[in-house]
């Protein structure tokens, strides 16, 4: 089965923007600088965003797999595969990349961004999986004991999910609102 190329236009996310005269552009937070992205480096970025899930799959694999290897180590092995991942794409990829010269970054926060580039079912779903990583969170701490890192981690987790549900709850109301007056 061929596979589809993937073209740069259909690239979305909180660091790409779609720009008329430059097209898609990549924003680097550590650089503050954007690089445009072709329709032939589209595919690589995939794979970039792609990086967390994997890094979560192999840790898990690993500690599935073998026996020596514990709670903390697995966690360890999947920030560090996780960081590679991040800093192998940045220097071998993405600052490869043309840079877009006299280009500003559009001046938007997270709620407008989410209202502007995601459709209302999709922050229900992100709502609804934020909400049910904060039950497991609970669950995982209060019923199952966890100690030490596990639960520090499971926390940290649901705190950031808690954050995530408020954020995605607000731009759930915020389309409701824009749709309505349409």
């Amino acid at each position: 089965m061929a596979k589809r190329k993937i073209q740069a236009t259909e690239l979305n996310g909180f660091t790409i923007y779609q720009n008329t005269k430059k097209g898609t552009i990549w924003y680097d937070i550590f650089t503050r600088k954007g690089y445009i992205i072709t329709s032939q480096e589209a595919g690589i970025y995939m794979v970039y965003t792609s990086v967390l899930p994997i890094a979560i799959i192999v840790a898990v694999f690993a500690y599935n797999t073998f026996d020596f290897l514990n709670v903390n180590a697995a966690i360890i092995l999947g920030v560090v595969l996780y960081i590679a991942g991040l800093v192998g794409f940045r220097l071998f990829y993405f600052y490869r990349l043309p840079e877009a010269k006299n280009w500003e970054r559009p001046k938007t926060n997270i709620i407008d961004t989410l209202v502007e580039k995601y459709s209302k079912l999709r922050l229900q779903l992100l709502l609804i999986i934020s909400l049910l990583i904060i039950a497991a969170g609970i669950f995982a701490i209060f019923y199952d004991k966890l100690e030490g890192s596990a639960a520090i981690a499971m926390a940290v987790m649901s705190l950031i999910a808690a954050a995530i549900s408020i954020i995605s709850a607000i731009a759930i109301a915020r389309k409701s609102k824009e749709q309505k007056n349409i």
